[in-house]
């Protein structure tokens, strides 16, 4: 650029020379003689000088000088706006990028924490059996015998009843005859029966209420049989036209109408039916009661079955006006027991 400017510098000299130079060698028109005027060189001078001042370097120099330094700063400004902007986004990009990383990682370990807490919170109880109330041993109890007779279960059965005293009846127990009846409506001996599974023969529908039972006990006997106590309060009954209140007959044991001798509880309705049917004799008034009676029973607790039964009690009978040849009153009282056991599923 500087070389081109010299050039042009001595260009510019040379053409002001050849002008001054055609100038001087010019003729007038008039005199036919080239005079150069005075005023010619002063003017020459002037358009020398003028041109020198209009073509000098100086404004190229300047006009170069600030060409180029906007382009530098231009350029300086440019690269700090963008690395400033690119370092912005970056920095954004990655905080944004690490916020929601870290957000997604809370997240997913607070769910697993609910999870585990729930899980936690489900673990089931069961209630002891020994810790039954009274009402629910009675339950058990009357549900287990209820299921034997409901599925027809297979088991033997024994009954034993042991006649302690009978008075006023002396003469007649004399006779053969009025002995084994007596026996025979009381049920005195010992009697076996077998029920075959698939029938359902000599148990009765067990109906026991809490408030026939005085007390309940329930102890484990191993694995998951217990053995349930209970205890059953006093009875009556007279015949006829009476009541019974003997639990006895809600228990299971065989009970019922008439007289059959598989009945294991005999009340005074029985005896007086009994008594009344048989050849040559009656009775006119019947009065039983019972005492002490137990149930003891072994169940499965898991299964709800019946494991073997046994049940004791005392009773009294007072006759009025019995007639077998002569006719008599009589007091007498026995104990009996029943067993169940052998029970096949």
């Amino acid at each position: 650029m500087k070389e081109f400017k010299k050039i042009t510098a001595i260009c510019s000299a040379l053409i002001l020379c050849l002008s001054v130079f055609t100038a001087c060698g010019r003729k007038d028109p008039e005199n036919n003689t080239t005079t150069a005027p005075t005023t010619e060189p002063t003017s020459a001078s002037t358009e020398a000088t003028t041109e020198t001042a209009t073509e000098a370097p100086t404004t190229e120099i300047t006009t170069e000088a600030t060409t180029e330094a906007p382009t530098t700063a231009t350029t300086a400004a440019t690269t700090k706006a963008t690395t400033k902007a690119t370092t912005k986004a970056t920095t954004k990009a990655t905080t944004k990028a690490t916020t929601k990383a870290t957000t997604k990682k809370t997240t997913t370990t607070t769910k697993k924490t609910t999870t585990t807490t729930k899980k936690t919170t489900t673990v089931p109880t069961t209630k002891s059996p020994t810790k039954y109330t009274k009402a629910e041993a009675v339950s058990a109890y009357n549900k287990a015998v209820n299921k034997v007779i409901s599925s027809k279960a297979g088991y033997t059965k024994t009954r034993t009843t042991n006649l302690g005293t009978l008075q006023g009846a002396e003469a007649i127990m004399k006779i053969k005859a009025a002995k084994d009846a007596v026996y025979g409506f009381l049920g005195v001996g010992t009697k076996t029966y077998t029920n075959n599974k698939g029938s359902a023969q000599y148990l009765s529908t067990a109906a026991l209420k809490e408030s026939d039972v005085t007390s309940a006990k329930v102890e484990k006997v191993n694995g998951d049989v217990y053995k349930f106590t209970l205890t059953l309060a006093d009875g009556a009954s007279s015949a006829p036209n009476g009541n019974d209140t003997s639990p006895l007959r809600h228990s299971g044991l065989l009970a019922g109408a008439g007289d059959k001798s598989e009945y294991d509880h005999k009340n005074a309705n029985n005896i007086y039916t009994g008594i009344n049917n048989a050849d040559g004799a009656s009775v006119q008034s019947v009065k039983e009661t019972t005492s002490g009676a137990t149930v003891v029973a072994q169940i499965n607790v898991k299964t709800g079955k019946l494991v073997s039964l046994d049940i004791k009690w005392k009773w009294n009978v007072d006759l009025t006006k019995v007639k077998y040849i002569v006719t008599i009153s009589g007091k007498g009282n026995a104990d009996t027991s029943v067993s169940v056991s052998n029970i096949k599923w």
